[in-house]
């Protein structure tokens, strides 16, 4: 008594079928490699990452960051001992 493939086993046995029949039709098996090389356009623009295009482009507008992003920033004093005298920093 022979058990007949099913689920997993016949999906695999399929797989091996169309990769065998691939093979005999000249295919190659090989992904085409992968461009690691930078691009400069000819008109002497460069890609720029999104962080530098959007500090450029609010440069060029005038624009400044809200105060938000600023008091984020790991330079900045904290303001935590000066509104909450009574904690333990301040």
């Amino acid at each position: 008594m022979t058990i007949e493939p099913s689920g997993v086993d016949l999906a695999r046995q399929a797989l091996l079928a169309a990769r065998e029949a691939a093979r005999k039709n000249g295919a190659t098996g090989k992904k085409p490699k992968r461009r690691t090389t930078t691009v400069v356009r000819r008109d002497g623009r460069e890609p720029l990452e999104l962080g530098s295009a959007i500090s450029r482009m609010m440069t060029e507008r005038g624009m400044t960051a809200p105060a938000a992003a600023e008091a984020s920033s790991p330079t900045s004093t904290p303001s935590w001992p000066r509104s909450c005298p009574n904690s333990p920093g301040g």
